[in-house]
């Protein structure tokens, strides 16, 4: 086989390929079809409209806008205003009980954020701040307690130990000061064992 005759070859086997290929079945609609759908569209759901005709809403929108058709401004205006009374597309229709429930679920966020906060972690609600101490200390401690560091909060104290993973760029900017991007919290010093 020379390279022209394969090359042929694969050429046809690419065309045979591409008729073989399933396209999509398109709607064939008559005349009345398309006129009902005209007169209908800008007034109507697309639901209704494809009900009454036996097709789907997603052949309705393709036609309308295959065809330049539009939704009158009327309809719009209707079809929000009963969505908002409905309470869907992101509408919060308020009643007391849906603030009661609110109010019981940012509660509770609230309470495992401070149970984290007692416990040395970050809050879970990276909006909210529910502490006095600087939310870069909490960063800080965070880190350094992940790295094996004992931190005291108080005095603002940071004790490694030898297993502790050091920070040395961390561990060199002095309390109050602040070096590049980084601020020093805290002192450090090594814990004494007893």
């Amino acid at each position: 086989m020379t390279k022209h005759s394969a090359s042929l070859a694969l050429r046809n086997a690419g065309r045979l390929y591409k008729s073989l290929r399933m396209k999509p079945k398109s709607k064939h609609l008559n005349k009345e079809q398309l006129d009902y759908i005209a007169q209908h569209y800008p007034n109507e759901s697309n639901a209704e409209i494809a009900e009454a005709l036996g097709l789907s809403k997603w052949t309705i929108k393709s036609r309308a806008e295959k065809h330049g058709w539009r939704k009158s401004k009327e309809f719009i205006v209707r079809q929000c205003r009963e969505v908002a009374i409905k309470g869907g597309y992101g509408k919060r229709i308020n009643t007391p009980e849906s603030y009661a429930k609110r109010e019981a679920t940012l509660k509770k966020q609230y309470d495992i954020d401070k149970m984290r906060i007692r416990w040395g972690m970050l809050p879970a609600q990276k909006g909210r701040h529910y502490t006095s101490e600087p939310r870069a200390r909490l960063f800080q401690r965070n880190r350094l307690e992940r790295l094996g560091y004992i931190v005291d909060k108080e005095n603002l104290i940071a004790y490694y130990t030898p297993e502790t993973k050091r920070a040395p760029r961390i561990e060199k900017v002095p309390r109050g000061q602040k070096i590049g991007s980084i601020r020093g919290w805290y002192d450090f010093a090594p814990l004494e064992s007893k």
